[in-house]
């Protein structure tokens, strides 16, 4: 549930991104966004490089 809930809101930021600039990315994200990795685990946006699963 608690990743459905994470992944509404991004789905909604990427959104509101598009319809503010016509792309997604640069920037919508603030710094201490969690994301659940595939193993369950949070960790903050910053902490994800290539490849993180």
């Amino acid at each position: 549930m608690r990743g459905q809930k994470h992944l509404a809101i991004a789905a909604l930021w990427s959104l509101l991104c598009q319809s503010a600039w016509g792309f997604a990315g640069g920037g919508c994200f603030l710094p201490g966004t969690p994301v659940m990795l595939a193993d369950g685990r949070e960790v903050p946006i910053e902490g994800i490089t290539t490849g993180t699963k």
